[in-house]
């Protein structure tokens, strides 16, 4: 900002969250919060909230994160009239962010996710933590990008460089649970709408011990925030976010995917590119034509990048920042499993899901592992 300072039951895959109170993972966590999903078809770049009427289309074997995988034998059936999907009840614990097994304790996990507000101005390269994300939405900000960087599964004890909130983060924040939320600060209206939001701040105002300045990075792009720190002194009585996506089984093919180079990206003025290595299985980002690193000098990889044509609008509290609107629907490029998938997103209210939708209506599965969400404009996405 300008300025800154299961067995068979129609659930949503929030509420199948909160009902496998047997699973690990939930008994780790407690009870977790049900958020009732409508269902949304969805083809247009305008934001909007209505919810569409038409029949789903058969899930099949997409694995829902929460407490556990779904039986794979058991398909999900569709439901009618915009209801929700019938989904088979889990049967182990996994990682809601991730949609991977949890190969520890579960009560490892039973904690607040981590939102951390990283720079990605050239001076701020490169970023710290950014490859121990469990998610990362890129967002448009006045000049160039930032990205708002979800933590669960791994927790660094250094994530930065920390810059400061937008608005658009109310509505993002808002399906977190409630995460602990570690930003640089903001302007007054930005700061009010932190406040008012369902988060625990962190702010580098409020908890200034949490913070650090590191050499080798010019001000204001050298503010390190320690998550690791952040979670043992404020994360005792917190509960886990429920998942924010669906995934497919591990291993699983995309359905209705097709090949690809990639996907080259500019967003205001700032050019990635996103490539896949076969040998790792991984989606890799460029920046500028050269690998984007970070500051351990590893290349930043996820298994998913899922672009999303994103309408934004003036801040409301400041015309002159950007504000993504992330209520609503538009078009989406899903690069998962070294192909590609087109097809949709929705959201109908600030504490939903994403509803990702292939071109045939059926739900989109992400790859387990790790995602990249880009928020772009429409025309910012050239695939390769």
């Amino acid at each position: 900002m300008v300025g800154e300072t299961g067995f068979h039951l129609p659930v949503s895959r929030r509420q199948l969250f909160a009902l496998a109170g047997g699973a690990a993972l939930l008994g780790a966590c407690g009870s977790s919060t049900s958020k009732a999903k409508s269902t949304v078809t969805t083809g247009n770049s305008t934001p909007t909230t209505t919810a569409s009427t038409g029949p789903l289309t058969t899930v099949g074997t997409a694995t829902t994160p929460g407490t556990a995988p779904l039986d794979t034998a058991a398909s999900t059936s569709p439901g009618t009239g915009g209801g929700a999907a019938t989904t088979a009840v889990p049967t182990g614990p996994i990682q809601p962010l991730t949609g991977l097994p949890v190969t520890g304790d579960p009560a490892a996990l039973a904690h607040a996710a981590i939102v951390v507000k990283i720079d990605n101005n050239p001076l701020a390269r490169p970023q710290f933590g950014i490859n121990q994300t469990d998610i990362v939405f890129e967002e448009i900000v006045e000049i160039g990008t930032r990205f708002f960087t979800i933590f669960h599964s791994q927790i660094p004890a250094a994530a930065g460089p920390v810059r400061s909130a937008r608005t658009q983060d109310v509505n993002m924040v808002s399906a977190m649970d409630r995460p602990l939320f570690m930003w640089s600060g903001g302007n007054p209206g930005v700061t009010t709408a932190i406040h008012a939001a369902p988060l625990k701040d962190l702010g580098a105002p409020s908890q200034p011990g949490l913070y650090h300045r590191v050499a080798g990075y010019a001000a204001p792009h050298d503010l390190l925030g320690n998550p690791q720190q952040a979670l043992a002194q404020f994360g005792s009585g917190t509960t886990a976010p429920s998942p924010i996506f669906t995934y497919r089984p591990v291993d699983a093919a995309p359905g209705n995917a097709v090949a690809t180079g990639g996907v080259d990206l500019l967003m205001l003025g700032f050019p990635c590119e996103w490539r896949w290595d076969s040998a790792k299985s991984v989606w890799v980002r460029t920046i500028s034509g050269a690998p984007h690193k970070d500051h351990d000098g590893v290349q930043i990889s996820v298994a998913n990048v899922i672009v999303m044509t994103t309408t934004y609008l003036p801040s409301p509290v400041d015309a002159r920042s950007p504000e993504a609107q992330t209520v609503g629907n538009g078009a989406a490029l899903v690069f998962t499993g070294g192909m590609l998938v087109k097809g949709t997103w929705a959201r109908t209210t600030p504490t939903a899901e994403w509803d990702l939708r292939d071109s045939t209506g059926a739900v989109l599965g992400l790859a387990p592992g790790r995602s990249w969400v880009e928020l772009a404009k429409d025309g910012d996405a050239t695939v390769k």
